[in-house]
């Protein structure tokens, strides 16, 4: 049985490091709540400021 679907980002693409992202490059899809990963944002609005510039950068870890 699944449980509550709830709504989560997802990048639809390769994000390359130093990219600097844009809107269309995620997509929100709606996963069982228990497979929801802490802080993952709910909404692509959360990806970036009212002006429409991003709010996060691409980085690498090592």
């Amino acid at each position: 049985m699944m449980t509550e679907p709830v709504k989560t980002v997802f990048a639809t693409r390769r994000i390359s490091q130093g990219t600097v992202i844009q809107q269309y490059m995620f997509s929100e899809k709606r996963i069982p709540k228990e497979y929801m990963q802490p802080k993952a944002f709910q909404s692509i609005k959360d990806l970036f400021t009212s002006d429409s510039t991003a709010g996060l950068y691409i980085v690498k870890y090592n």
